[in-house]
């Protein structure tokens, strides 16, 4: 049983595993050179409440790689990532609320880096809170891939 208050801390951790909840833990990048992030997040369904990503500044490693569908990341944060992102988004109905990106640093004028990098569609980011990204907060692309599309029907 942890003392009251205590924050049980993880390093560099992967989640595969679909429908299940972490909450109140800070996760901190070890020296694992086999992920890319430090919190990697293929699952779907799954919720991350209050989980505190900090990469140390290690260059190169992104900080949350979300790529499951229908994940929530609430009441958390992600932070310290040197020439990489701070939350990779791929996944589909991706939601960050209450959730706080900061300190993305580059440290090469050719880095381009964002607190937020999001290729998924239906992304969310409701009453969140950005600072010290290095070139943007939230950066939003889609291609058509996956997507419906639309069908013309001629009026």
């Amino acid at each position: 049983m942890s003392a009251p208050g205590a924050r049980p801390i993880l390093g560099t951790t992967t989640v595969r595993a679909s429908n299940i909840t972490l909450a109140g833990f800070t996760i901190r990048r070890n020296d694992n050179a086999d992920t890319a992030a430090t919190l990697e997040a293929f699952g779907n369904h799954n919720r991350f409440l209050g989980i505190r990503v900090n990469t140390l500044n290690r260059p190169g490693r992104q900080g949350i790689a979300a790529s499951g569908d229908w994940n929530l990341f609430k009441n958390g944060s992600t932070a310290n990532v040197v020439d990489e992102k701070g939350a990779l988004v791929g996944g589909s109905h991706v939601t960050f609320l209450h959730f706080k990106f900061h300190d993305v640093r580059a440290t090469n004028s050719v880095v381009h880096n964002e607190c937020v990098y999001s290729l998924g569609p239906y992304l969310t980011v409701k009453r969140s809170h950005f600072w010290n990204c290095a070139t943007m907060d939230l950066f939003i692309t889609r291609g058509t891939t996956g997507l419906p599309r639309r069908r013309h029907t001629g009026a």
